[in-house]
């Protein structure tokens, strides 16, 4: 009969060996995440070109507003006509609310599409949303 040790290392070493073996199998069929983002009919492809197509809305709107406004402008989305922007503060969108209309224009034309309304959402920085919580 074995002592206890004897019996662990034992199967340490086989565990071991058939971990190694999966391990390796796997690795042959690995794909880096790049080419994962690049296939558009995939979920992490289809999430990366709507990651775009936001970051492109993003400058759209930055570049309809003057510099200190669209310095504070942190999101944009556009959904069904509707474009949601997000701003650092209430009172930067009480000042964003003045040049709505013509951000609509401005950012359907750049965007080639039609704009129906825009709505304005206070984004608290990521450090600010969880320090104002405690």
């Amino acid at each position: 009969m074995q002592k206890k040790a004897a019996r662990n290392k034992d199967f340490h070493t086989i565990l071991h060996m058939l971990w190694r073996d999966r391990v390796d199998t796997e690795m042959e069929n690995f794909k880096p995440v790049s080419t994962l983002l690049d296939m558009p009919d995939r979920m992490l492809g289809t999430l990366a070109t709507r990651l775009r197509e936001r970051a492109d809305l993003l400058v759209a709107v930055q570049q309809a507003l003057p510099v200190r406004l669209a310095a504070e402008v942190s999101s944009a989305g556009l959904d069904r006509g509707r474009l949601t922007v997000g701003v650092s503060s209430a009172a930067w969108a009480a000042r964003l609310r003045y040049y709505a209309n013509d951000l609509r224009k401005a950012v359907g034309t750049t965007m080639r599409t039609t704009i129906l309304c825009v709505r304005l959402r206070v984004v608290p920085a990521a450090g600010e949303a969880r320090s104002a919580r405690r």
